[in-house]
């Protein structure tokens, strides 16, 4: 919570909400009014990455901020983060509440956290995560994370509100802002990277002499020898050629990865948080090495910009009798709690892609006008994971 700058009065501000999604390793939360839970460096070690964060709501531009307002439609604005001080706007339902272009947002896979009135008798903030809806009736599914209660007065943690309520407590107005009310209807995307890993064989398993010294027969000195050896091809196998080398079998394989910056365009905006220095990183086995015309497994993808995708590919050599286990492809969250996570590490190819996003924030203030938290800005790097089981 004091990553979001959570105060027991007045909760937590939409535009902190869009910088947790943000928070990596690369960063400490900057208040400390929880201090036993305080993260120093980002969420965890199993956590390094931040996430893609956007966050969009419909009304009229905040006092102080200026745009263009498309004729016969409600302004929809984004806070740009850049700094700069812009906000830009675009299309929004009729009435500002935004729940068609919401319910085609969770037609794509994507929740969506929304800042709502707690209910009809209670306006106070509370967050909510929409997670589907009926096309039959345009009902919208939530999450709610109160969840408390006992027995019938017990919160429950699926609500399912029709169009006319679901509006009506959505059309929650902010008061904290530096420069006045925040308009209403606010929604955020939290998301790692979509981060995809495959691979395919480029020619059948070679035998090939190996530098690696037979168990028998120790190396000179007492260390392994090491020998130059040649290519076989533009695609070969390497060979490798010792006074005291063994026959391996070895094989080639293309390694492939698909990266995109999740971001459910045009819903919300692709101008916000453009990653820069983004790298796509790939991590092998033991058993495999890149192939000579591989010059790194660090690639550089440049400028990501939300939604864009990019595919990217390494050669690889594979040496068959270090190969271990039969596995399937997981992603890196699930491969982390198999039982068998030891075997799964050590024939798992991993791949990582990862780029900087910078933000900053106005000040916090309380509802009663006194300052809670000063403004501030970040840099964070943010991405996604994936990881294959090679067989």
């Amino acid at each position: 919570m004091d990553v979001c700058r959570t105060t027991r009065s007045d909760g937590t501000l939409s535009l902190d909400v869009v910088r947790a999604g943000h928070f990596s390793s690369h960063s400490s939360a900057v208040a400390d009014t929880y201090p036993a839970a305080r993260p120093v460096h980002g969420w965890g070690p199993d956590h390094p990455l931040g996430l893609a964060a956007f966050g969009v709501r419909a009304g009229a531009p905040p006092a102080g901020r200026t745009g263009r307002t498309p004729r016969g439609h409600v302004a929809e604005w984004v806070d740009a983060r850049g700094g700069d001080g812009v906000w830009s706007h675009k299309k929004s339902g009729s009435g500002g509440c935004w729940w068609q272009a919401l319910h085609r947002v969770l037609g794509e896979g994507v929740p969506v956290v929304l800042l709502m009135a707690y209910d009809d008798e209670d306006h106070g903030g509370h967050y909510r995560l929409a997670i589907g809806y009926d096309a039959a009736t345009n009902a919208t599914l939530l999450l709610d994370p109160w969840d408390r209660g006992v027995g019938v007065h017990r919160q429950p943690q699926q609500v399912r509100y029709e169009v006319d309520k679901m509006c009506r407590l959505w059309n929650k107005t902010e008061s904290n802002g530096p420069e006045g009310p925040y308009p209403p209807f606010f929604g955020a995307v939290l998301a790692p990277w979509r981060v995809s890993l495959s691979y395919r064989h480029v020619q059948p398993p070679t035998a090939a002499y190996s530098a690696v010294p037979s168990v028998d027969e120790p190396a000179a000195n007492g260390k392994d020898s090491i020998h130059t050896g040649r290519v076989i091809g533009s695609l070969g196998a390497a060979v490798s050629m010792g006074s005291s080398g063994r026959r391996r079998h070895t094989s080639l394989i293309e390694v492939r990865g698909i990266i995109t910056y999740t971001c459910p365009i045009p819903h919300f905006p692709a101008n916000q948080s453009i990653a820069s220095g983004a790298l796509a990183e790939l991590g092998l086995p033991a058993f495999m090495a890149p192939h000579s015309s591989t010059s790194s497994l660090v690639l550089p993808l440049g400028e990501m910009r939300p939604g864009e995708t990019r595919s990217i590919s390494w050669l690889v050599e594979v040496d068959q009798e270090l190969q271990k286990g039969a596995v399937a492809a997981t992603s890196a969250a699930a491969l982390a709690h198999t039982q068998e996570k030891k075997l799964a590490l050590e024939s798992v190819l991993s791949l990582s892609a990862f780029g900087w996003v910078s933000g900053s924030l106005p000040p916090y203030y309380h509802s009663n006008g006194s300052l809670a938290f000063p403004a501030y800005s970040y840099r964070d790097r943010i991405g996604g994971r994936a990881a294959l089981r090679y067989y």
